[in-house]
């Protein structure tokens, strides 16, 4: 039996199943599917703190992958990149959507800066190289991603080729499934889904089909009571909670992640401050973003049209156009209020939202308080979780703790600077004592004798005197010595120092041109009270994230004299709701995987698809805990291998039909022959493994040959006595005449058509018989009756008699 599906779909999870006191929300997570030898590692997650044995676990499968797809900017799916990217095979290629890429940048970006001030070191176990992590490497990473064009992209690998097609999640600005589609088999990746309904973002997209679901199961855990409120409900809720203490003078702080949810969050705060504020409020209260590339996150997050809705793309005003973009703590203080600060570091453990806390308890200048709005669930341990206890207990004082990243003085550079430099000659000097090699200075000491040989005897001298030896012109040998000198690299400061006739690079421009090109430069502005020598150039922003700087933990101990409330603004689904679109959405699925989620949240999971009438997976659920465990969940089916023995193949000719496929234009021979299939010896070479895609090990190849006498007269005694037909499929030529007296046995009446070839029989049934060069066509048209089924019994008759 043949059919074009996987003979092995091996699904493994790369990290084990979280602790169940953790944050599976959060916990990081990826997976590796293995169909038919092409290797897709899904996902490459890393905690916010850079532990080193989520690397160690991730190795084996990077080194394997032909690909890896990325579904979310989070760094729970994407933190570990970097490192996936420098330990690839060669050909293998990172496929992700231009939106995943920009947003998970900035949110790995930004969790690294927080943690170290220019390079991470990693040892793993089992690689001799520590792997280090810094910004370059960062950028790097996400700059070899390849972007799908139209959403889809091919992994080819050992002559098969897997279709991978993203569909948008519609929870986050870059948040993607993945339906991966290989022959008949469609396995549908969703790590991430909501049902709410955004303000600017597209509604998640659902594929119409699938086999194979690997689902999130978190949702069937401890879930938040708001995270069964509408979109519309919440929005109410947000902003009833912040109009008080805006209208009271006063500030609100929501901590996120903002290159993450939090555009999500900006984007509804801005909408509502537009579409509720009354008229005198309108353009009173001003929203920030506080990041530190906040101006680049909300730059690259307005072009992103493959995600946003039509309305929004095609409005005058941009998406992000009323918030302002600050890099710091101080820029956010200058702002005078009220204003509505969404400041990066969520769980308040670091970022700038950590840095502006100690303000925000502070009461205002008119006696009033400010209010820290929290918007995601909150995690035990955490900063976040530690005030909204100390606030919910009216506790007056509080002592915390963050991180805060400073960048260097004027003064500290200069010692960091002297100390690079120090490095780099002890290093220089390790390779000096440990290499049978000399390192050359830029400016190499020539004695003047030598300097005078050199310059009596021309360079083409120098060339001739080794045989076979060809110098380029910019190389320069020197006598007496075995080595070549090259020349130096070239440096800023030696590059500054060229002549004008070196820098001569493109078009010519003539004086009149340049000067032209200067008058329309943009001049940098001045703010005001600011002095001349304060005017910086910003550079490009990889540039400025490796500014030297000092990471350190601060402790500091206030007053608590605002507002904390919780609303939880994640978007992610409850277990009613996922409930819900299992049964409405992904009913179809033959099978489920459970991910992200633990054993309480698998079981669950299960209980649900067993006990729903319209889901089709049954008892088909498995879950996805221990790492290394592969689950296989290719569906079982066998095939054999058939020899024809050469006697009975030579009547093969004398009995062949042309069939014509259902819905196809292809035609096959069909033939009928008597033959009995017997095991082969085990004497006889088996069939080579390339030739069969998939066979039972344990299950030997078969011989078809010639039924010999006495089992001929027993197969007919038995097809005689089960009235059974000599063959079960409908082909051949049927003759009307022959249908037509057939029918009229059973009690059926027809007559010929006067001008057509067909039979017309009572309540309106016609048999049509059209030529094609196939063969006959036979067509049934009639209103559904009891009269056409009969006819219809009989067609089918016809051409099993002449079989």
């Amino acid at each position: 039996m043949l059919r074009a599906s996987a003979s092995s779909l091996r699904f493994t999870p790369v990290y084990s199943s979280p602790h169940p006191k953790d944050d599976l929300r959060t916990a990081p997570f990826s997976f590796f599917l293995e169909i038919d030898g092409v290797c897709i590692l899904l996902d490459c997650g890393w905690d916010d703190t850079f532990q080193s044995s989520y690397l160690e676990q991730l190795l084996p499968f990077a080194q394997r992958a032909d690909c890896v797809l990325l579904s979310s900017p989070d760094i729970a799916a994407c933190g570990a990149l970097p490192f996936v990217a420098k330990h690839l095979k060669h050909g293998a290629f990172i496929s992700a959507c231009s939106s995943t890429v920009k947003i998970g940048l900035h949110n790995v970006l930004n969790h690294f800066l927080y943690h170290y001030p220019s390079v991470g070191s990693f040892e793993i176990e089992g690689v001799a190289e520590a792997f280090a992590l810094d910004v370059d490497a960062i950028y790097g990473a996400f700059r070899t991603i390849q972007e799908p064009y139209g959403g889809k992209t091919r992994v080819q690998s050992r002559h098969k080729e897997v279709e991978c097609e993203s569909l948008f999640a519609g929870r986050l600005f870059g948040s993607f499934n993945w339906l991966i589609k290989y022959q008949i088999d469609e396995l549908f990746y969703c790590p991430d889904l909501t049902v709410k309904q955004s303000h600017c973002l597209q509604r998640m997209t659902f594929p119409n089909s699938s086999s194979v679901l690997f689902l999130q199961s978190f949702p069937f855990g401890a879930t938040p009571v708001s995270a069964a409120k509408k979109k519309e409900e919440q929005a109410q809720d947000l902003f009833q909670r912040m109009l008080p203490t805006l209208r009271g003078g006063g500030d609100v702080l929501l901590p996120v992640n903002a290159a993450c949810r939090g555009l999500d969050v900006l984007a509804t705060v801005l909408h509502l401050i537009s579409e509720r504020s009354s008229e005198s409020e309108k353009g009173k209260y001003k929203v920030v973003l506080a990041a530190f590339q906040a101006a680049e996150i909300l730059s690259e997050a307005a072009t992103m049209t493959e995600i946003m809705k039509h309305e929004v793309i095609s409005s005058d005003h941009l998406l992000f156009a009323d918030a302002i973009p600050c890099s710091s703590a101080e820029e956010v203080l200058r702002i005078r209020g009220p204003k509505i600060v969404l400041a990066d570091g969520a769980a308040l453990q670091f970022g700038l939202a950590a840095e502006l806390l100690e303000h925000f308890l502070a009461p205002t200048r008119q006696g009033g308080e400010n209010l820290v709005l929290l918007t995601d669930p909150l995690h035990p341990g955490t900063a976040a979780s530690h005030f909204m206890s100390a606030y919910t207990q009216k506790q007056e004082r509080v002592s915390f703790s963050f991180v805060h990243r400073r960048v260097l003085n004027k003064e500290e550079l200069e010692k960091y600077y002297v100390e690079q430099e120090r490095l780099l000659e002890t290093e220089k000097q390790k390779v000096e004592a440990h290499g049978a090699f000399e390192v050359l200075q830029d400016d190499i000491a020539v004695d003047e004798d030598e300097a005078a040989e050199t310059d009596q005897e021309p360079a083409a001298n120098m060339m001739e005197d080794v045989a076979g030896l060809v110098i380029p012109s910019y190389l320069n040998f020197k006598p007496k010595s075995k080595f070549l000198l090259f020349p130096p690299l070239e440096t800023s400061s030696t590059l500054s120092t060229t002549q004008s006739h070196h820098s001569a690079y493109g078009l010519p421009l003539s004086e009149e041109e340049k000067i032209l090109l200067r008058h329309r430069m943009p001049t940098p502005q001045l703010a005001e009270g600011d002095a001349l020598e304060d005017m910086t150039l910003h550079h490009d922003a990889q540039e400025e994230a490796k500014t030297p700087s000092e990471i350190s933990t601060r402790k500091v101990t206030c007053n608590l004299r605002c507002k904390f409330m919780y609303l939880d603004l994640s978007g992610h689904v409850d277990g009613a709701t996922l409930k819900t679109v299992l049964n409405a959405k992904l009913h179809f699925v033959k099978k489920v995987v459970a991910i992200r989620g633990g054993t309480d949240e698998g079981r669950q999971l299960s209980l649900v698809c067993r006990s729903s009438n319209s889901m089709k997976c049954g008892d088909h659920v498995f879950t996805a805990q221990s790492a290394g465990s592969t689950l296989e969940l290719a569906t079982r089916v066998f095939s054999y291998v058939v020899d024809v023995d050469p006697k009975l193949a030579n009547t093969f000719a004398n009995n062949v039909c042309k069939v014509r496929g259902t819905n196809q234009k292809d035609v096959w021979e069909v033939g009928w022959v008597n033959g009995q299939l017997r095991a082969r010896g085990s004497d006889m070479p088996d069939e080579p493994e390339s030739k069969r895609a998939r066979t039972e090990a344990s299950i030997d190849s078969f011989r078809l040959s010639a039924v010999s006498g006495p089992d001929v007269q027993r197969c007919a005694e038995f097809r005689n006595r089960n009235n059974l037909h000599k063959g079960s499929f409908f082909v051949g030529e049927m003759e009307l005449s022959m249908l037509r007296d057939e029918a009229k046995k059973s009690g059926l009446h027809s007559e010929y058509h006067r001008k057509n070839p067909m039979l017309v029989f009572d309540e309106g049934v016609c048999v049509r018989k059209g030529a094609t060069p196939q063969g006959g066509v036979v067509t049934i048209s009639a209103v559904i009756n009891p009269t056409m089924f009969e006819v219809r019994q009989n067609v089918y008759k016809q051409f099993d008699q002449i079989l």
